[in-house]
């Protein structure tokens, strides 16, 4: 289970980041940086993707941890 969690806030980790790098690039060229966050096709696209990759990183702990639990490391 320590996996599956270190793999998941890794993700979001990496997830933070990115909103934050675009929301300054967005602030610097004059932009409002939470637009994308509308509920529309854009907020409902972007709210799945990050929900799927999200578990993903949640799998890939899991499974690492139980590749490593097997071979005894």
């Amino acid at each position: 289970m320590k996996g599956a969690l270190l793999g998941f806030g890794l993700t979001a980790a990496a997830w933070v980041l990115f909103a934050l790098m675009y929301s300054l690039i967005e602030l610097a060229m004059g932009h409002v940086p939470f637009q994308y966050l509308e509920w529309g096709v854009g907020g409902k696209f972007l709210t799945f993707t990050i929900s799927w990759i999200l578990l993903l990183g949640g799998l890939i702990g899991y499974v690492s941890e139980r590749i490593r639990a097997q071979k005894g490391r």
